[in-house]
């Protein structure tokens, strides 16, 4: 807006910020180094990507300067991509996704065998063991306490036979936003293949394993209602076999 132009003017000629050139200029350089490493990361066959992916909504009113005479919505796409951890690359590979489709694994899944791979015990235990460090933190009687709590959950921690994630940072990284509807496919299907074009996955050169890629009950919903769409489609490309909604 003018408020802004007179302020960055201003501001640069008396030495109290930058110009607003400036400012376009190192954000635009700032964009260019993401987007080359994401394509560094897709590219890279040892990196496992997660996007999630939802619709953005901006309301524009007519006072706004350039924006006609009219009030409009501008509906967009926006995402993120991540990196996973402990990424084995030989088990989301297209013929690997296949295979396990093949051999029937799913139809072997039963709600009992699924609670068996649950250590209800542990989760009780730790939830328990939470409980109580709350309690004793704010009950400033309780307060000794606490040493023996951290203790237990420690102890309990280390004894679960399930594998711990160890603590990290999650590589994040935004992706570009693109002016697409997700509730109308052909659009969907564009967005989706534009973030994949993001991350170095593209129609005339791409690596066959599964991206997975996700956001609310409706993105999920959309996906697959896309990819049952287009599976009569000639190449893997377009019949978004590369994508693996979660």
């Amino acid at each position: 807006s003018d408020a802004e132009d007179l302020l960055f003017r201003h501001s640069s000629r008396i030495g109290r910020s930058v110009s607003k050139s400036t400012v376009i200029n190192n954000l635009r350089r700032l964009g260019l180094d993401n987007a080359h490493l994401l394509r560094v990361w897709g590219r890279n066959p040892a990196n496992g990507l997660l996007l999630r992916i939802d619709n953005v909504q901006t309301f524009y009113e007519s006072r706004i300067p350039g924006f006609g005479r009219e009030n409009e919505v501008m509906m967009g796409i926006a995402g993120l991509a991540m990196q996973s951890v402990d990424y084995i690359p030989e088990l989301v590979t297209i013929d690997a996704m296949e295979k396990f489709v093949e051999e029937g694994w799913r139809q072997d899944l039963t709600v009992e065998r699924l609670l068996r791979m649950i250590n209800t015990r542990h989760i009780h235990k730790m939830a328990s063991s939470h409980w109580a460090k709350i309690i004793v933190t704010y009950i400033p009687e309780l307060r000794p306490l606490l040493p023996e709590i951290h203790r237990r959950i420690r102890a309990e921690s280390l004894q679960s036979t399930e594998v711990i994630t160890p603590l990290h940072r999650t590589e994040i990284r935004p992706l570009a936003t693109c002016a697409k509807d997700e509730k109308q496919l052909s659009q969907l299907k564009d967005a989706i293949q534009d973030f994949l074009n993001q991350i170095g996955q593209t129609k005339d050169s791409y690596q066959r394993r599964k991206v997975f890629i996700g956001g609310d009950g409706l993105t999920f919903e959309l996906i697959l209602r896309l990819k049952d769409y287009m599976q009569f489609h000639d190449n893997e490309f377009d019949r978004i076999d590369l994508v693996e909604p979660f």
